[in-house]
């Protein structure tokens, strides 16, 4: 989804390191955790570090707990969920059922998105699943900046994606999405039609 080149094998401690990438959908930056795949029948001693590796699960925003649709994925899920739940994990989460092109008639858990990582399928579902998932985090607004105020703005200016700028006679339109913690910051700059 990131279109990252990730190193890939089916071996023990092939993914142990999580790998970090950003990401847009939409215009909105995401960073996506790429954490240890899959964990089971682990010697004792090295299940400590491999939960190590689920950490950044902990505290996200949103988890995909993404499934290998051609094979047991009932027992994958069932393990994942379970170490997580060890963790204390309450984070929200998708269920991601990955190589569905390789069995298209598995019957998927409800509400799973399916997706082909090898095929691009399913990938602007998934992305726009994410979006709604995240709704609440994000504010979608128009923005009027007159020119006299560009320099107040631009201090700002970190804090948003812009979608669009257009250019008026008395000033910029902005169409912004900005997150909700911010979204005070800009209330001098919202178009009065819309909620401060």
């Amino acid at each position: 989804m990131t279109g990252a080149d990730v190193f890939v094998k089916n071996a023990l401690f092939a993914t142990l390191d999580p790998t970090s990438r950003a990401f847009e959908i939409e215009g909105v930056p995401f960073l996506m955790v790429d954490t240890v795949g899959f964990l089971r029948s682990l010697p004792t001693s090295l299940i400590e570090a491999f939960k190590s590796t689920l950490e950044s699960a902990l505290t996200s925003d949103l988890a995909l707990i993404v499934c290998d649709a051609s094979g047991d994925y009932e027992m994958q899920l069932e393990t994942t969920l379970s170490t997580l739940n060890e963790l204390g994990f309450s984070s929200p989460y998708l269920v991601v059922m990955n190589k569905c092109d390789l069995a298209p008639d598995v019957r998927l858990p409800r509400d799973a998105v399916a997706i082909s990582a090898a095929t691009g399928a399913g990938l602007d579902t998934l992305k726009a699943r994410i979006l709604d998932a995240l709704k609440d985090e994000f504010v979608r607004a128009t923005l009027m900046i007159p020119y006299a105020r560009m320099a107040a703005y631009s201090a700002l200016r970190p804090y948003l994606t812009e979608t669009s700028v257009t250019y008026a006679d008395d000033g910029a339109v902005i169409e912004a999405i900005i997150p909700t913690v911010y979204a005070d910051r800009f209330a001098q700059f919202r178009k009065k039609d819309q909620n401060a």
